[in-house]
Parts: structure tokens; C-alpha cells; sequence
């Protein structure tokens, strides 16, 4: 368009010129008036057909250019339908092939609640966190926010799976958010346990013994501390410091028999007392505790997912050092 008005004002400038030009040639008496005006007259035609070719030529480009751009944002316009429609269908059939595996963990779940052991039963445990995960899931597809309550499952759900870094990530989101969030210190001890990091562990475990309200909790974040002095207390003992390992040592003892005064009848501490004795040369109560731990075990089948998976490698490292004491 900016083409067309040079062109325009142009053609309007030069005839301007030429008016002037034969104007003083007539004044003069060169040329004749009327011969002039016509001359003056064609030029005028001449310019306005001109200019009237040129707009109906820009107006035809500016149509063409129209069409073109209406035909590509339709192109555009049924592409992204068409993309929109093919997200849509592949998130239905995951949502139904979710749905589905959500039935069968919801079938299962009720088979194992059916079982008298359920609550400590590992295989409830574990439909239980595949459950969550699958629940979890549905929620991320669907594009929902999770809440707190989510944030924890999916923490415990990395634990079971031995993710411990991406477990400690979400269950630092929990206790940013609250640091009084039931059984988060405790979850945080563990994961730190496993991970290792020692010290980060026994200090989640120390907030969890003074913070939680159940007494369960409780008497587990000591016996799990006390597990992980059982491991500083082996470092200090590779460094050769017997009295910083002795100091440990002590620790653990401690830790486990206030455990014991609020869980007296749970195996994993009576095997852990009866690794530090054993440790420290005390024969008779490394029995004493080995046998006390065999007949609970034995009674009670205790494998709740409350446990650090590092007690369970120190139970089986106390029975096989089991008969070691018999002999």
C-alpha cells in the first residue's frame, strides 16, 4: 500500500509541473490555451486510470492474501482439534486402564482385610501402597493438585520402593508445610536411616520420640534410634575409639529399654539388645534377649512397614549369630 501512494503522489507532481510549465508557456504566448486544457485533461484521465489499476490490482493481492491466511489458520484450527482429540482418547484409556488396576487393588484390599493379620500382613502392606501410587496417579492424569495427606503416601510409597532421596523429598514438602504432621519425623528418621545419613536420621528420630502423640510411634523412633548408635558405634569401632564406641553402645542400650517400657513385647528391640550385648562381651543378656526375641517373633509375626528395613538385615543378623551363643 505504502508503493501505491508514492506512486500516486508522484503522478500528482508531475502533473502539478507540467500545469505550471505550459501555464507560463501561454502566458508567454508560445502555446494555445485550449490545446492546454486538453493536453491537461488527458494527463488527468491518464493518471486517475492508472491509479485505478493500481488499487484494483492491490485490492485483488490483498484478497488473495486474505484467503490464504483464512485457509492456514484452518489448517491450523483442525490440526490442533485433531491433537487436542487424540491427548483426550489417550488419557481415557489411561484413566480406564487405571480404573481398572484400581478395582482389582480395591478387590485385593478387601481379601487381605479379611485376614486377621491384615494390619501386619507385608502383602497388605504392599496393595496398600500400590493402591495409593494408583490413586495418586489418577489424580496427576485428571491434572490435580496434591494435598498434604498425598504428598505423605507418595513419600512412603518411594520409602517402600527403596527410593530413599526421592522419599526425604517429599516428605520434606509435608513438613514444610507442618512439622507436626503425624508420623512425618519418624518417616524422615527412616528414610535418612536407609539412605545412610546418620546424623540426620537420629536427629528426626529424637524430634519424633518428643513430638509424636502415639506411643507406638514413640517406642519405634527409640529402638530405631537406637539402631543407628548400634552403627556409629561399629564406626567408632573400625577407627579404633573403644570409647566413643562404648559410648554408643550405651546409648542404644538405653534407647531400647525405654522402648521396651512402652512396647514390651516387640521382637526388633529384644534382637537389638541382644546384638549390643553380644557386641560388648555381655554373653548371658545377648542370650537372655535372643530368646525372648524368638518366642515374640514366633508369637507375634510383626513385619509392619513401620520398621527400618535396616532392623530387619539386624534381625537376620541376629539369628544367624543365634546359635553362636548356644554352643
Amino acid at each position: 500500500m505504502s508503493a501505491l501512494s508514492n506512486d500516486i503522489a508522484t503522478l500528482e507532481l508531475m502533473v502539478t509541473i507540467l500545469t505550471i510549465i505550459i501555464g507560463l508557456f501561454a502566458y508567454l504566448g508560445f502555446v494555445n490555451l485550449n490545446e492546454i486544457r486538453a493536453k491537461i485533461s488527458n494527463l488527468d484521465d491518464d493518471a486517475r486510470k492508472k491509479i485505478d489499476g493500481i488499487k484494483e490490482d492491490a485490492d485483488k493481492k490483498i484478497a488473495l492474501m486474505e484467503k490464504e491466511i483464512n485457509l492456514k489458520i484452518l489448517h491450523a484450527h483442525n490440526e490442533a482439534n485433531s491433537k487436542i482429540e487424540n491427548i483426550q482418547t489417550l488419557a481415557n484409556q489411561k484413566l480406564s486402564e487405571i480404573t481398572g488396576i484400581k478395582l482389582q487393588g480395591e478387590s485385593m484390599l478387601k481379601i487381605l482385610r479379611n485376614d486377621a493379620d491384615a494390619t501386619i500382613n507385608p502383602s497388605y502392606i504392599e496393595a496398600e501402597l500400590d493402591f495409593i501410587a494408583m490413586k495418586l496417579r489418577e489424580k496427576e492424569l485428571k491434572g490435580e493438585d496434591f494435598n498434604i495427606e498425598d504428598l505423605f503416601d507418595l513419600g512412603r510409597h518411594h520409602y517402600a520402593r527403596g527410593y530413599y532421596q526421592k522419599a526425604i523429598e517429599r516428605f520434606m514438602q509435608v513438613y514444610s508445610q507442618n512439622a507436626k504432621f503425624p508420623q512425618i519425623t519418624f518417616y524422615l528418621g527412616m528414610a535418612y536411616d536407609d539412605l545412610p545419613n546418620f546424623d540426620e536420621a537420629v536427629k528426626y528420630y529424637t524430634a519424633s520420640y518428643e513430638n509424636e502423640i502415639e506411643f507406638k510411634t514413640k517406642a519405634l523412633a527409640l529402638s530405631n534410634r537406637a539402631y543407628t548408635y548400634i552403627e556409629k558405634a561399629r564406626d567408632w569401632k573400625r577407627k579404633v575409639n573403644n570409647e566413643k564406641s562404648t559410648e554408643f553402645y550405651k546409648l542404644a542400650i538405653d534407647d531400647f529399654k525405654t522402648s521396651l517400657s512402652i512396647l514390651s513385647d516387640d521382637p526388633i528391640v529384644h534382637y537389638g539388645l541382644a546384638i549390643v550385648y553380644r557386641e560388648i562381651g555381655d554373653q548371658q543378656n545377648g542370650l537372655s534377649y535372643f530368646n525372648s526375641a524368638e518366642e515374640l517373633i514366633h508369637r507375634k509375626h510383626e513385619y509392619e512397614i513401620l520398621y527400618s528395613k535396616k532392623q530387619y538385615s539386624h534381625m537376620n543378623e541376629a539369628l544367624n549369630n543365634y546359635y553362636r551363643f548356644t554352643k
